[in-house]
């Protein structure tokens, strides 16, 4: 699956737009701390997944 050249451009944007608010949010938080979050994120999901 890719983007269309529309989605592409749309994709820019958006990122353009939240890089600074996504920079600010993750401000302090070290990338360990980072991937420790998206790890119990991720299990979190696997659990509720299989909840059904």
């Amino acid at each position: 699956m890719c983007l269309s050249e529309k989605g592409e451009a749309l994709h820019k944007t958006i990122m353009e737009a939240t890089d600074p608010f996504l920079e600010e949010l993750m401000e302090g938080i070290s990338q360990e701390e980072r991937d420790a979050a998206a790890t119990v994120l991720e299990k979190l999901i696997m659990n509720l997944k299989r909840r059904g």
